[in-house]
């Protein structure tokens, strides 16, 4: 049943009694109604969000922060993890100092940083992964950052593992992001069931 504003209704009934009356959090598809001695309930199960736990992470070159976001998909932090090396920004190059050997083993130092960085970021990541049991992972933050991360995490983070366009700079922003990789996930999730 349409519930009118924004919201649906599934009501069951046998005689003069309400079996089950559950309130919709959206209107259904198309509104239906059937009479039976059986009711048809594969509609409103499908209509139904299905609980997903996601831990999120936005990671950078410093560090990283780890969310955890329920079924209502508003990513709540819980925990920041920060690097311990902290030579993270590179020499610019070009000209003739590209054959300066200081400046080559600079850069080596930082993608070093980077790297040990990304491994802590990872290892915690995995930790929440597994305490949660979520069914996603939602990366996001820099390209190379993520990539990295995903390089470095365990078998089961990485085979949950999902990339993030949207989202870096936190707020609605990854609330949206995070909401929308949800969304996708679900439907990828029934259409293989």
């Amino acid at each position: 049943l349409h519930g009118g504003r924004g919201a649906g209704r599934v009501l069951v009934a046998r005689g003069a009694r309400v079996l089950l009356d559950r309130a919709l959090p959206e209107p259904p598809v198309s509104p239906e109604a059937h009479w039976g001695p059986l009711p048809d309930l594969l509609p409103a199960l499908v209509d139904q969000p299905e609980p997903v736990t996601a831990v999120v992470v936005r990671v950078d070159e410093t560090g990283g922060e780890i969310l955890l976001a329920g079924p209502d998909a508003r990513p709540v932090v819980t925990e920041q993890v920060e690097g311990r090396e902290y030579l993270v920004h590179k020499v610019r190059s070009g000209g003739w100092s590209h054959l300066n050997q200081s400046t080559t083993a600079m850069q080596e130092r930082v993608e070093e940083s980077w790297r040990r960085n990304t491994a802590q970021v990872a290892e915690r990541v995995d930790r929440h992964v597994a305490d949660s049991g979520a069914s996603v992972l939602l990366v996001a933050g820099d390209p190379r950052a993520r990539s990295r991360l995903i390089d470095a995490l365990g078998e089961r983070g990485a085979s949950i593992a999902v990339q993030l366009e949207g989202g870096g700079t936190g707020g609605d922003d990854l609330a949206a992001a995070v909401a929308e990789a949800l969304r996708d996930v679900v439907t990828s999730t029934r259409l293989a069931v």
